[in-house]
């Protein structure tokens, strides 16, 4: 066979196991992102009768049986905000019958004290001075109204997809809200706005997600938001609960959620991290996936721009992992750094290498097998504090904290200044390197003297150090390898 035979073959054989091969992964990616999508249902009955509902979308977690959504898409059906659900509903039905009779009821008038005509004539007059009046009348009444009548309302949380062999919905009923923002201080503060439920039994047949961080991304990759938008559920009734998809790119990477409190900001704390992206996020999809072209999901779906098309943002989840992992999921094969070149083209490197007779094709030119640092070598040093002098194998993910059940560098009780989970440190086989976590802690991580943000991972080289709320806590990073 001729040399240019040779080559002609590789080149064919190159371009059809790379085509295949990429082909394969990004159908199969795109069934996953579908298949692990549900419609969130809630519903709010007063005194039997249908009385509010709203719905969104929420994605499939653990084995099955559990959902993650936004707070806001389920908070109307959370037993805490009865009063507020049934107070609000009446307010609005009530200022759309003031509007729509133009007359103000008698109640109100008595009230007021507005009984005479003449008086009312003057408050017509000056309507900034009446709506003022008509709006403290009417949160009054309502409050009032809803804390005497709360207990008549009913609230049905649920999720519905389509079943894959009857074509007909199927829904199951959330029986537990596991954790919400509301009911989380810290979560309302800096705007993260996140609710894990517990389903009646699991969607078996159904795909979980896979999950890769804000930090796995990069500007102008491609992305896809899936869920079921208001609009799209107004066409055919068989469509309701089919998801729609849209593809767009990462248009901006660490930044914060606005609705950050202003007593947060005078503590420090900084918003949930978010990511920007102009696939389409209306309303419907808020609590769905932002997937990456790869089926991990990197965000939350959250909110939208009201002055603007093609700006939306979803929660990084960078910010949801350690919330996941409280709660007993496991989130251990996140992915949190970019995909190498190797990864990026798996097929047309081992078509490369089966072509040519070589293991694998890592430079220009230049065709080696390429050995990955082992995470058996690598280990953290204590070089002040309790643990002064131990040497931490950092053969799988580190957590350090007071709390004994979630960390396995556990600190004493006294030890105050230190949080429950303090922060995360893993060693990465891809780079040789550490990747440096604080979990939101309550008086910060630090390398050298540099505090790090909350739920934004940092790197970390062979021989660096870092430590916990005080020098007095210090540790030093070593992979192992000789130096």
């Amino acid at each position: 066979m001729s040399l240019r035979l040779a080559r002609a073959e590789t080149a064919i054989f190159v371009v059809y196991l790379f085509s295949g091969t990429a082909l394969g992964q990004y159908s199969a990616a795109n069934d996953r992102m579908v298949d692990s999508v549900v419609n969130v249902e809630c519903v709010v009955e007063f005194q039997g009768e249908f009385f509010h509902g709203g719905s969104g979308t929420g994605f499939l977690v653990g084995n099955g049986d559990r959902v993650v959504t936004n707070n806001h898409v389920i908070g109307d059906c959370h037993s805490r905000n009865r009063i507020d659900v049934l107070a609000q509903k009446v307010k609005q039905q009530l200022l759309e019958e003031i509007n729509r009779t133009r007359k103000l009821p008698p109640q109100m008038l008595e009230d007021l004290n507005l009984a005479d005509a003449a008086d009312f004539e003057r408050m017509m007059r000056e309507p900034e001075m009446l709506r003022q009046y008509i709006g403290r009348w009417v949160d009054l009444v309502t409050a009032g109204f809803a804390k005497q009548n709360f207990a008549g309302i009913t609230q049905k949380l649920s999720v519905v997809v389509m079943g894959k062999t009857t074509k007909e919905p199927v829904r199951v009923d959330v029986v537990n809200i596991l954790w919400s923002q509301g009911d989380n201080e810290r979560a309302i503060a800096i705007g993260l706005d996140l609710a894990i439920l517990q389903l009646a039994r699991p969607l078996a047949d159904r795909a979980t997600v896979k999950f890769a961080t804000g930090s796995s991304a990069r500007i102008n990759d491609v992305v896809y938001t899936v869920g079921f938008p208001g609009a799209s559920g107004r066409g055919a009734p068989s469509a309701r609960y089919v998801p729609t998809m849209k593809r767009g790119i990462v248009s901006k990477l660490g930044i914060e959620s606005p609705y950050v409190s202003d007593e947060a900001v005078k503590k420090g704390l900084k918003g949930a991290p978010v990511i920007e992206t102009d696939a389409a996020i209306n309303a419907g999809n808020s609590g769905g996936p932002l997937y990456n072209e790869y089926g991990e999901v990197l965000g939350i779906n959250t909110f939208g721009s009201k002055i603007g098309v093609g700006v939306g943002w979803a929660l990084d989840v960078e910010a949801v992992l350690p919330i996941l992992q409280e709660q007993g999921i496991s989130v251990a094969d996140a992915r949190r750094e970019p995909r190498t070149w190797i990864e990026l083209n798996r097929g047309l490197a081992m078509a490369v290498g089966a072509g040519l007779g070589v293991p694998v094709l890592v430079g220009a030119g230049v065709l080696v097998k390429r050995r990955r640092p082992s995470a058996a070598k690598a280990y953290v040093q204590g070089l002040s504090g309790p643990h002064t002098g131990n040497r931490i194998p950092a053969s799988k993910e580190l957590v350090f904290g007071r709390n004994a059940k979630l960390c396995n560098v556990v600190f004493a009780q006294e030890e105050e200044g230190i949080s429950g989970r303090h922060c995360e440190l893993r060693f990465d086989t891809s780079s040789g390197g550490f990747v440096l976590s604080d979990l939101g802690s309550a008086n910060g991580t630090f390398v050298g003297d540099v505090k790090m943000r909350p739920n934004v991972p940092r790197r970390l080289r062979d021989g660096d150090q870092f430590h916990l709320f005080s020098p007095k806590y210090k540790f030093e990073v070593r992979s192992g390898r000789e130096r």
